[in-house]
C-alpha cells in the first residue's frame, strides 16, 4: 500500500496510532486506531464504509454515530437498533476451519492452524509458537464462554436508530465459534442469524487510500509499521525509518532477484531472499536486508566435491567495484548425512594465502574420519591459519565420533550498498545493477 513517505516515522510517536507500550501489534490497538478514524470521517466517507466493509446501504440523511471499545453497551441500547451485523476482520477476512466450520474439537483446530502457520511464518518454530498461542486463546476464549466484541459502531440517521455493528479482530483467521458466540449475545439474534461480515485488513486500507485524509493516512501508515500491509514504492520503502526499512524493502527482495537472475526464490531467513542457481560451484545467491545496508552473497564452492573442483579452476580473486564489500575464506566441517557441524566455521584465516594454501593441501580435500578431520585442523593451526581455540573445539566436538567426515572450504564474494543508494534509480535500475555484479562475480570465478 502506498503513502505519501516514512520519514516521519523516526519518531514513532508522531504517529497517532502507535502505542507507547510494547504490545502495539494487539487487536485491540488496530480496532481502537481503526475506530479513531471512523469517528473522523464525514457523512459521505461514512456512507461509504457501512456500504463497501458492512454490506449495508445506509439511506441519505443526517447520521449520528457512537462508538464502544472492548466494554458491552446496555441491551437495551442495542434492542433499538433493527439492523445487526457481524464484523470480522483479519490480515486472512476469513475464519479457520473447513468452510468455517464451527468445530469444537481440539485436533481439528490444530490441525487448521497449522496449515494457516504456514501462510504466516517461513519458520518452523514461528509455526510452532504461532498455532500453541492461537490454540491457547481460543481455548481460553470457549472457556469463558462470554461475548464481548472488540468494538461497536452505531449509527443514526436523522435520529432514528438504524445500525449497529459488532466487530471482532484477529491477527490471523477469526474463530467462527466465538463469531456466532457475539451474535447470539452481544446483537441479541438467535433464529435466522446472519453471517458474519469477513474482510481483510487491505480492503480497509483500499477504502481508506480513497479517501486521502489524514487520518486514513495515519492508519496506513500504522499498518505498515505493524507488518500487515506493504509499500508499493520501492524508493519510498529504502527511504523509511531506519527502524522498519530493511523490512518494508525486503518485500521487493524476490522482485530484485528475478530482474537479476533467473531462477526458483524463497526465502532463506528473516532477512534473506535465496535465488537457487546450477553452476558448477555456485548452487545460490543470497540477498539480505540488514539493518544499516542491502547485502549480495555469492558463496562458491558450498560441498565438498564442487569446493574441489573450484580450486582446481580459480586463481586469485581480484574485484575493482565501488559496490564490493569484501570476500569471506570461510571453512567448515559437514557430517556426511549433510549436517553442519555447529562451531566448525573458520571465518577469520589469519593470512591472504588461502586460495593458494588448499590448492597446495588439494588431497586433503576429501571424505575423512573425525581424527582425520581433527589432524586436519591441527595442520592449519600448526600453519599459522588458525587459532588455537579453533583447535580446541574441534577436538572436543569431534572426541568419540565415528561418522565420516565432509570437508568444505568455501569461498563467499559480498557486495553491498546503503539503502538511499539503492534507491537512488529505483527498483528496476537496482535490480540490474545486482545483475552486473552477479556476472562481475562469476566471471572472476570462471563460470562464465
Amino acid at each position: 500500500m502506498n503513502t505519501k513517505n516514512y520519514i516521519s516515522l523516526r519518531d514513532p510517536h508522531l504517529n497517532v496510532f502507535y502505542a507507547y507500550g510494547d504490545k502495539a501489534h494487539l487487536e485491540n490497538n488496530i480496532t481502537k486506531a481503526f475506530v479513531n478514524v471512523l469517528e473522523s470521517l464525514n457523512d459521505e466517507q461514512l456512507k461509504k464504509i457501512v456500504l463497501n466493509l458492512f454490506d449495508f446501504d445506509l439511506k441519505d440523511g443526517k447520521y449520528q454515530t457512537s462508538f464502544y471499545l472492548q466494554k458491552k453497551p446496555n441491551i437495551e441500547l442495542i434492542k433499538k437498533y433493527p439492523n445487526r451485523v457481524m464484523f470480522a476482520f483479519s490480515p486472512t477476512g476469513k475464519s479457520w476451519g473447513i468452510d468455517g466450520l464451527d468445530t469444537k474439537n481440539e485436533d481439528e483446530i490444530r490441525k487448521a492452524l497449522k496449515e494457516e502457520a504456514k501462510i504466516q511464518s517461513q519458520f518452523e518454530d514461528e509455526q510452532r509458537d504461532f498455532v500453541e498461542n492461537t490454540l491457547s486463546e481460543i481455548m481460553q476464549v470457549r472457556e469463558n464462554k462470554g461475548s464481548i466484541p472488540d468494538g461497536w459502531l452505531f449509527v443514526d440517521v436523522d435520529g432514528v436508530p438504524t445500525l449497529v455493528v459488532a466487530m471482532e479482530n484477529k491477527l490471523y483467521d477469526l474463530d467462527p465459534y466465538q463469531l456466532n458466540n457475539h451474535i447470539e449475545k452481544s446483537l441479541l439474534i438467535t433464529k435466522n442469524k446472519p453471517n458474519p461480515v469477513y474482510r481483510k485488513y487491505d480492503d480497509i486500507l483500499k477504502l481508506f487510500k480513497s479517501f486521502n485524509t489524514f487520518l486514513c493516512d495515519q492508519f496506513i501508515e500504522y499498518l505498515v509499521i505493524l507488518n500487515y500491509s506493504k509499500v508499493d514504492d520501492f524508493c519510498s520503502a529504502c527511504r523509511a525509518d531506519e527502524s522498519i526499512r530493511s523490512r518494508l524493502v525486503m518485500n521487493f527482495g524476490k522482485e530484485l532477484l528475478d530482474i537479476a537472475h533467473p531462477g526458483k526464490k524463497d526465502f532463506r531467513n528473516n532477512q534473506t531472499v535465496r535465488c537457487y542457481v546450477s553452476y558448477p560451484y555456485l548452487h545460490e545467491i543470497n540477498l539480505s536486508f540488514k539493518d544499516s545496508k542491502i547485502e549480495l552473497w555469492l558463496s562458491f564452492g558450498p560441498t565438498q566435491q564442487s569446493a574441489k573442483l573450484m580450486l582446481k579452476t580459480i586463481d586469485q580473486i581480484n574485484i575493482n567495484d565501488p559496490h564490493f564489500s569484501h570476500i569471506s575464506y570461510g571453512f567448515h566441517l559437514l557430517y556426511h548425512r549433510g549436517r553442519i557441524i555447529n562451531g566448525s566455521y573458520v571465518t577469520d584465516w589469519n593470512n591472504g594465502d588461502y586460495i593458494n594454501y588448499w590448492k597446495n593441501n588439494i588431497d586433503l580435500v576429501k571424505t575423512s574420519t573425525p581424527k582425520e578431520a581433527v589432524a586436519l585442523y591441527q595442520k592449519m593451526y600448526d600453519d599459522g591459519k588458525i587459532k588455537k581455540d579453533c583447535l580446541n573445539y574441534i577436538k572436543e566436538k569431534l572426541s568419540g565420533k565415528k561418522n565420516p567426515i565432509l570437508i568444505i572450504p568455501e569461498i563467499s564474494i559480498v557486495f553491498s550498498w546503503d539503502y538511499i543508494d539503492a534507491s537512488k534509480d529505483g527498483l528496476k535500475e537496482f535490480g540490474e545493477e545486482i545483475k552486473d555484479k552477479i556476472n562481475l562475480a562469476l566471471k572472476e570465478m570462471k563460470l562464465i
